[in-house]
């Protein structure tokens, strides 16, 4: 309380309300938990578990915290701060049905979430303390006062004078200071430049130019398919040219599948460090010339490497 008041200012209402949750409610709900020969082992906790301290890993799908502020407590203080209305995800139920099916409930368990709301309180008041400004000041006086059912009736009568009497005070901020109008002339400058239609997207290529580019590439996407299925009808012919096999032409077209799935991931790659426009020239380059080796080689050796060639050169065009 000391530095919250540091940080945001006297709030005399809200020290009055801690004060009886401290001297009031604090040992009829936390005394509990130490009576009957009951006893509370410390235990080291996150400290700061909300939503922004936790991500899961996009490999492995493991979830894992961060940023913690640790210190001994109460376990069930480390899911005090998943009241705040600050938390989206662990706010569920489903979290916190599912911490309490593994760590169970302190005795008494009728007072588990009368202690859960003093816990959220701390959370809430520490948040603030260290945000000047923050909206978790005027938060926190919701929880905190849910708890005066909790204190005893002979002090009913004092509660409800403190109650009566809180509002929440404006943060104390310092205001910036307004700018100054803009001068007539500056005015007349900005309205000049509002009224101006928007300059079009620059570039280095006229109109004519880019759709000649778009056409060009279009129609050289349609290289490598076309190489491919333009073969089949002449298998038997180049079978009966060649004096081979079937099978080893039918080999051709295999080893020109093969290489049309690999070869774009390595001329993608060279396209990404050296430029696209040199490797297109490149690979248009060996289309050609492997597509004229085709027309005048004699032997089934030059058309098996060569129709790898133009699988390459295609894939890449």
């Amino acid at each position: 309380m000391q530095l919250n008041r540091e940080i945001n200012g006297t709030w005399k209402n809200l020290e009055q309300v801690v004060d009886r949750l401290i001297t009031h409610v604090v040992p009829q709900v936390l005394g509990p938990l130490e009576a009957e020969g009951r006893a509370v082992k410390p235990t080291l906790i996150h400290g700061d578990l909300w939503d922004g301290n936790i991500g899961t890993d996009f490999k492995t799908g493991e979830i894992y915290v961060f940023d913690a502020s640790v210190y001994y407590a109460h376990n069930k203080m480390e899911i005090g701060m998943w009241r705040g209305k600050f938390n989206k995800v662990v706010s569920s139920k489903v979290y916190l049905n599912s911490y309490l099916s593994r760590m169970g409930i302190s005795e008494p368990t009728e007072q588990f979430d009368d202690r859960n709301r003093i816990y959220s309180c701390y959370m809430l008041l520490h948040e603030s303390a260290c945000h000047n400004g923050s909206s978790f000041r005027e938060e926190k006086l919701g929880p905190t006062l849910t708890m005066k059912m909790t204190i005893v009736s002979e002090d009913a009568v004092e509660n409800e004078k403190i109650l009566k009497n809180i509002s929440h005070p404006p943060f104390p901020t310092t205001p910036l200071p307004l700018p100054s109008p803009p001068q007539k002339q500056e005015n007349s400058v900005l309205e000049d430049n509002a009224s101006q239609p928007p300059a079009p997207p620059y570039s280095h290529f006229t109109k004519t130019q880019k759709r000649l580019t778009f056409l060009l590439v279009t129609f050289a996407a349609t290289f490598s398919p076309m190489s491919s299925f333009i073969f089949f009808p002449a298998i038997n012919a180049l079978s009966t040219s060649l004096h081979i096999s079937v099978e080893k032409i039918n080999l051709t077209i295999t080893s020109y599948m093969i290489v049309a799935g690999i070869a774009p991931a390595v001329i993608g790659d060279m396209a990404d460090m050296t430029g696209r426009r040199t490797v297109y020239l490149l690979t248009m380059g060996i289309y050609c010339v492997a597509n004229v080796g085709l027309a005048v080689q004699s032997s089934w050796t030059a058309l098996f490497v060569l129709r790898m060639l133009q699988s390459a050169g295609g894939a890449g065009a």
